[in-house]
Protein backbone atom coordinates (compact mmCIF):
# COMPACT_ATOMS: atom_id res chain seq x y z
CA UNK A 1 0.00 0.00 0.00
CA UNK A 2 2.84 2.34 0.86
CA UNK A 3 4.55 1.63 -2.47
CA UNK A 4 1.34 2.34 -4.35
CA UNK A 5 1.00 5.70 -2.59
CA UNK A 6 4.62 6.49 -3.46
CA UNK A 7 4.08 5.87 -7.17
CA UNK A 8 0.76 7.75 -7.23
CA UNK A 9 2.33 10.84 -5.69
CA UNK A 10 5.37 10.47 -7.95
CA UNK A 11 3.12 10.33 -11.02
CA UNK A 12 1.25 13.44 -9.89
CA UNK A 13 4.50 15.31 -9.31
CA UNK A 14 5.90 14.30 -12.70
CA UNK A 15 2.77 15.00 -14.74
CA UNK A 16 1.68 18.30 -13.21
CA UNK A 17 3.44 21.60 -12.66
CA UNK A 18 3.45 21.69 -8.87
CA UNK A 19 6.49 23.80 -8.06
CA UNK A 20 4.32 25.97 -5.82
CA UNK A 21 2.73 23.07 -3.93
CA UNK A 22 5.15 22.44 -1.07
CA UNK A 23 2.83 19.91 0.62
CA UNK A 24 3.07 17.47 -2.30
CA UNK A 25 6.84 17.88 -2.47
CA UNK A 26 7.21 17.21 1.25
CA UNK A 27 4.89 14.21 0.93
CA UNK A 28 6.98 12.88 -1.96
CA UNK A 29 10.16 13.27 0.11
CA UNK A 30 8.62 11.46 3.06
CA UNK A 31 7.32 8.64 0.89
CA UNK A 32 10.70 8.35 -0.82
CA UNK A 33 12.47 7.99 2.54
CA UNK A 34 9.95 5.37 3.62
CA UNK A 35 10.30 3.48 0.36
CA UNK A 36 14.07 3.32 0.83
CA UNK A 37 13.56 1.83 4.29
CA UNK A 38 11.08 -0.74 2.99
CA UNK A 39 13.43 -1.83 0.20
CA UNK A 40 16.31 -1.98 2.66
CA UNK A 41 14.28 -4.21 4.96
CA UNK A 42 13.32 -6.68 2.23
CA UNK A 43 16.58 -6.75 0.28
CA UNK A 44 19.18 -5.55 2.78
CA UNK A 45 20.28 -6.85 6.13
CA UNK A 46 17.21 -9.06 6.61
CA UNK A 47 18.08 -11.07 3.51
CA UNK A 48 21.63 -11.46 4.85
CA UNK A 49 20.33 -12.56 8.23
CA UNK A 50 18.11 -15.18 6.64
CA UNK A 51 21.05 -16.44 4.61
CA UNK A 52 23.16 -16.70 7.78
CA UNK A 53 20.37 -18.53 9.59
CA UNK A 54 20.04 -20.99 6.71
CA UNK A 55 23.79 -21.66 6.73
CA UNK A 56 23.72 -22.14 10.50
CA UNK A 57 20.79 -24.56 10.24
CA UNK A 58 22.63 -26.59 7.58
CA UNK A 59 25.75 -26.71 9.76
CA UNK A 60 23.65 -27.68 12.77
CA UNK A 61 22.10 -30.60 10.92
CA UNK A 62 25.55 -31.77 9.83
CA UNK A 63 26.78 -31.74 13.44
CA UNK A 64 23.69 -33.52 14.77
CA UNK A 65 23.89 -36.18 12.05
CA UNK A 66 27.50 -37.09 12.97
CA UNK A 67 27.92 -40.34 14.85
CA UNK A 68 27.97 -39.75 18.62
CA UNK A 69 27.94 -35.93 18.78
CA UNK A 70 28.43 -34.33 22.16
CA UNK A 71 25.05 -34.08 23.97
CA UNK A 72 25.71 -30.48 25.02
CA UNK A 73 26.35 -29.48 21.39
CA UNK A 74 23.16 -31.20 20.25
CA UNK A 75 21.13 -29.50 22.98
CA UNK A 76 22.58 -26.07 22.16
CA UNK A 77 21.81 -26.53 18.47
CA UNK A 78 18.25 -27.66 19.17
CA UNK A 79 17.68 -24.58 21.33
CA UNK A 80 19.23 -22.23 18.73
CA UNK A 81 17.28 -23.67 15.79
CA UNK A 82 13.93 -24.11 17.53
CA UNK A 83 11.14 -23.09 15.18
CA UNK A 84 13.41 -22.81 12.11
CA UNK A 85 12.96 -25.00 9.06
Amino acid sequence: MFTVAFFVVLAIVLTHDIKENQILLVLLGTLTAGEVQILGYFFGSSAGSKSSADRFATLAHQVVDKPNPSPSVVDAIKVATRGKK
